[in-house]
C-alpha cells in the first residue's frame, strides 16, 4: 500500500475542523470515517492555537491511501525539533488496520524528519504493552528507551531513534 501525506496547516485544519472535507484534495471517505477525521483536524487546529510557531514539515498530516483516495489515518510532530529531538505520532482509522498504514505514516514522518540535518534523534510514545505499534517503531529501527508517566496516571513507553552518524 501507498499513502499520500496532505498538510494539515492551519487553514486546512480548521476548514475541516468545521465539516468542511472539500479541501483534501479529492480525498474520499467512509461515512463512519468522515467524523475522525474533522476530530483529527480539530486537535490539529488546537495543538496549533497553542504553538503558533508550527511550520511545515513540522504539522499534522492526514494520510490518504493511492489506490482509492481514502483518508485511512493522521500522523504529526508534536512541535518543532527541540534540542535536535522532534516527536512523532500515528493512528490508523478503524477499518484500516492491519494494511501497512501506520508503517507508512511512521516512515513518512521518519523521512522528512531526517531530511532536516538539525534532526539528531525522532521520539515515539506507545501504551505500555507490545502491538502493533511497537512492531512498526522497532521494524523502523527504534529503540525502547524508558517508561513514562503521561500525566493522566497512564504509563507509556518511549522509543528513540537516533541519526547514524557517518562512519
Amino acid at each position: 500500500m501507498a499513502i499520500t501525506l496532505l498538510p494539515l496547516d492551519v487553514k486546512v485544519a480548521q476548514r475541516v475542523a468545521e465539516g468542511d472535507l472539500s479541501v483534501l484534495d479529492g480525498a474520499s471517505n467512509r461515512d463512519d470515517i468522515a467524523g475522525m477525521v474533522q476530530d483529527a483536524a480539530m486537535m490539529q487546529a488546537q495543538m496549533y492555537a497553542h504553538n503558533t510557531a508550527a511550520e511545515a514539515p513540522w504539522t499534522g498530516y492526514l494520510a490518504r491511501e493511492d489506490a482509492d483516495s481514502r483518508v485511512v489515518g493522521v500522523c504529526s510532530f508534536h512541535g518543532q525539533p527541540q534540542d535536535g529531538i522532534v516527536e512523532i505520532a500515528y493512528c490508523t482509522f478503524p477499518g484500516y488496520e492491519g494494511n501497512g498504514f501506520g508503517g507508512d505514516m511512521a516512515t513518512a514522518l521518519v523521512d522528512l524528519a531526517l531530511g532536516d540535518d538539525t534532526v539528531q534523534a525522532v521520539v515515539a510514545h506507545t501504551v505500555a504493552e507490545e502491538g502493533p505499534a511497537t512492531r512498526i517503531l522497532a521494524r523502523l529501527g527504534f529503540e525502547h528507551s524508558g517508561i513514562l508517566d503521561d500525566g493522566d496516571g497512564d504509563t507509556l513507553w518511549q522509543w528513540v531513534l537516533e541519526r547514524e552518524l557517518p562512519a
